[in-house]
């Protein structure tokens, strides 16, 4: 999965949940008085502050991995422009995709090549 895909994925989830806590909220100041008004008002208020922390974590995710793309980007530009060597470039983007989350830390090989986390299984052949 991309890092891309994976914050998509999240942002669903999140959303899904707070549209239910606001559903579920209400539905209860719907069918219910006094207690359940304010039963609703403690959902609705605990559903936007969830979805709130779950913005900024996005946000920051987002940040973060936008930096790091820039790093990778700017790395391959100096190696376009000779200014790096293929093995420094190498070295960039593995680190850089290391602190993105990416790759592993130690899935370096003997070529010095970052190893996936994971691996997609190969297409089974048509029948």
């Amino acid at each position: 999965m991309k890092a891309g895909d994976a914050v998509q994925a999240l942002a669903y989830a999140g959303v899904g949940s707070g549209l239910g806590a606001v559903v579920a909220a209400v539905i209860a100041a719907r069918s219910g008085r006094g207690s359940a008004r304010a039963a609703a008002a403690d959902l609705l208020t605990e559903a936007a502050e969830r979805v709130s922390r779950m913005n900024l974590q996005l946000d920051s995710d987002n940040r973060k991995l936008r930096r790091d793309l820039d790093r990778v980007t700017e790395g391959i530009d100096r190696f376009l422009n000779k200014e790096i060597t293929s093995a420094e470039l190498r070295r960039l983007v593995h680190r850089n995709l290391e602190d993105a989350g990416l790759i592993d830390p130690d899935s370096v090989d003997d070529e010095d090549e970052p190893t996936p986390r994971r691996r997609r299984p190969k297409p089974k052949p048509p029948l």
